[in-house]
């Protein structure tokens, strides 16, 4: 959906859009991999070995498997 937003907020001149949007999309891509290990670990009974503890960036939203400069922890 990402891409439609972004083509759609550049035909209407909106950077302020286009900014948040990219941040947006790249972190999402990031998410998606997160998800694809965690199909993946269920599929093979592996669970176990995924991450027990994610940092998340205040700031820009991006969640690490390891620990990030700045960011609150979730477990």
């Amino acid at each position: 959906m990402y891409p439609e937003f972004l083509t759609v907020a550049n035909a209407a001149g909106d950077q302020l859009a286009m900014i948040s949007l990219n941040y947006a999309y790249k972190t999402e891509k990031k998410h998606r991999v997160m998800y694809e290990n965690a199909l993946r670990a269920l599929q093979n009974n592996t669970v176990k070995t995924l991450p027990t503890v994610f940092y998340v960036c205040p700031t820009c939203g991006n969640t690490y498997e390891t620990k990030a400069r700045h960011g609150a922890v979730f477990q």
